[in-house]
């Protein structure tokens, strides 16, 4: 358990900024836009436009793109960038985020199948002040959160496991006491109580 912990305030240094596109929906989690571009591997150019068109390498249209703009060479100067952002999932321990609100994230032990980021601090709110709002606490708080549910957890394991097997020990002993009964009362001994 120490050694989750220990991974997960290690990759702590890594930090994110991004804005909270969506609040109140789940309950401590919000989903975060974060920054992104990407080039395509093909930029659109003059031979992918043709290939789109399925143009026959001898028709009018093909003669006419060929002379009039220079050949079928890719116009373009180099990749283009486009926005491309990411989203994820964040875990908001004290749900004291609002939409709209720049926050700085950073990875995680996993809060549940699709959450595996944290908020770190808000940057920039929009709406309530920040002292208007539940602290975000920190990650040593955290950790020691964790840290004390699971000594909480094992103790009610434990004492489950406990009862359980003394539960166990007297189920068993009622049920020797009533083969006994039976045993003796074919033999003749007692009285036949079935």
């Amino acid at each position: 358990m120490t050694t989750e912990i220990a991974a997960g305030l290690r990759r702590a240094a890594k930090e994110m900024h991004g804005i909270v596109v969506s609040a109140g929906l789940m309950d401590k989690t919000v989903k975060v836009r974060l920054g992104g571009q990407s080039a395509p591997q093909y930029p659109m150019g003059w031979g992918s436009l043709i290939d789109s068109f399925n143009l026959d390498p001898t028709s009018t249209a093909m003669n006419y793109i060929i002379y009039n703009h220079g050949g079928i060479a890719n116009p373009l100067p180099g990749k283009q960038w486009f926005k491309a952002p990411r989203y994820k999932l964040v875990h908001d321990p004290a749900n004291s985020l609002r939409q709209g609100d720049v926050v700085a994230i950073t990875p995680s032990w996993r809060e549940s199948q699709h959450v595996r980021h944290v908020v770190k601090h808000i940057i920039a709110p929009y709406g309530p002040a920040i002292e208007e709002r539940p602290a975000v606490p920190t990650m040593e708080g955290r950790a020691a959160d964790l840290v004390a549910k699971r000594a909480a957890k094992d103790e009610r394991r434990a004492l489950n496991r406990w009862i359980g097997d003394g539960a166990a020990v007297a189920a068993d002993a009622d049920k020797l006491a009533r083969e006994t009964e039976r045993v003796l009362a074919r033999a003749g001994a007692l009285p036949s109580s079935i």
